[in-house]
């Protein structure tokens, strides 16, 4: 299972997303869409390239997306973590494909917005007043907006919870253990005193 990322132009910049080769989208390859991109370009991580076709050159081949859409391979991008790397299994973390498209009709969509980290809180705040003046009855998710950094933080808290409980309850045992061999090693020294004396 693959991770898709859609977005406008300059999408793949503000992701930190580099290419090895191959090329980027140009500027046409961006077209309004309603449920997938139109067919064309897309750009998968060397993950994804190395899963489908072992040992060979990805580019130029070709995806197929349901029956009807299909993209060529035009460029090939360093490893992208997805944000929910254990939604699929860690196997699939690293599987990503990149598609263009204006996000001007969506009716759904995520929003990545590149600024300095001094600017965050205001650009958010500029967003959301926005998208509020644009369209009022639009539904705004402000549990699951932030930096990309507290998202993943959020999304990693219950398994960072989890390896404290059990690191804990691994101190206790080696604690419990050290004090039953400390006893041991006591009464069997006291026997042995007796023993001897």
């Amino acid at each position: 299972m693959s991770d898709f990322y859609w977005g406008s132009p300059g999408y793949l910049d503000v992701l930190g997303v580099r290419l090895i080769r191959g090329r980027s989208f140009d500027p046409g390859a961006y077209r309004d869409f309603k449920a997938m991109p139109a067919p064309g370009g897309v750009i998968i991580s060397q993950k994804l390239a190395v899963l489908l076709w072992p040992g060979q050159d990805a580019l130029g081949k070709s995806i197929w997306l349901g029956k009807k859409t299909r993209y060529q391979v035009i460029g090939i991008a360093a490893p992208v973590l997805r944000p929910d790397p254990g939604y699929a299994g860690i196997g699939d973390a690293y599987d990503t494909l990149f598609l263009p498209a204006a996000l001007g009709a969506s009716e759904t969509g995520s929003f990545v917005l590149g600024t300095d980290a001094s600017h965050r809180q205001a650009v958010l705040r500029d967003a959301f007043a926005a998208i509020e003046r644009i369209d009022p009855a639009l539904v705004i998710e402000r549990d699951s907006s932030g930096s990309i950094t507290d998202l993943r933080r959020s999304y990693e808290k219950n398994n960072r919870i989890m390896i404290g409980l059990l690191g804990g309850v691994i101190v206790a045992l080696m604690l419990v253990t050290g004090l039953g061999i400390m006893g041991l090693t006591g009464f069997w020294v006291q026997q042995r005193t007796r023993q001897i004396g």
